[in-house]
């Protein structure tokens, strides 16, 4: 409906909305399915591509960049890289995952993108590396240390396995499938040396 809010959760019994913004145009930007937070900003994936917000004062939430790409469907932000989860409506072929650096909120700028066997509809950041979870193929850990040639560590499959949403918190992974099973497990991938994860922790 046009609103971004910000609402306090530091007491979870009693929730207190701060900030809003409200885009007051006749095509409003609306979540599709991605949002994620870090570092005082926030980027959310909507028809237009990518929209980055400044929320250091949660109170004045502030609207910068817009990366423009159709088919965007999740993204998850480590650091200054925000991972967005691509399936394009026009072409079928375009598939994957685009990395874009908002490091500066006002241009945020493709530096990679890793092409997928089938269509990516969800990414989560995984004990400092990313998932990305397509409708026919699994899940796939993707190394991103390189930001123009992120490379496949390892994969997840079983047949007809489609994943839909992801959510991590290390070491522990959740994640829907086509078939509306939701599915919980602890990993810790073989690929992975001993690190500190980056990302999302256990409370």
């Amino acid at each position: 409906n046009g609103w971004f809010d910000i609402v306090d959760v530091s007491h979870p019994s009693n929730l207190e909305q701060r900030g809003s913004i409200y885009w007051d145009r006749p095509d409003p930007y609306w979540l599709r399915s991605g949002l994620d937070a870090a570092g005082g900003i926030a980027v959310f994936t909507c028809y237009v591509g990518l929209v980055v917000v400044d929320v250091s004062d949660p109170w004045r939430p502030a609207e910068r960049g817009v990366w423009t790409r159709n088919g965007s469907r999740d993204v998850a932000l480590i650091d200054d890289l925000a991972a967005v989860a691509v399936t394009s409506w026009v072409d079928p072929d375009d598939v994957g995952v685009e990395l874009v650096d908002v490091s500066d909120p006002d241009q945020p700028t493709s530096v990679g993108f890793w092409p997928a066997p089938s269509a990516v509809r969800s990414v989560a950041e995984y004990g400092g590396v990313l998932i990305a979870g397509t409708e026919e193929d699994g899940m796939f850990l993707l190394d991103i240390s390189h930001r123009s040639q992120p490379a496949v560590l390892e994969q997840w499959t079983s047949p007809g396995l489609g994943v839909i949403h992801l959510g991590t918190a290390w070491p522990t992974l959740a994640f829907t499938d086509s078939e509306s099973h939701a599915v919980v497990l602890g990993l810790h991938p073989s690929c992975l040396p001993p690190r500190q994860p980056s990302g999302r922790k256990n409370p």
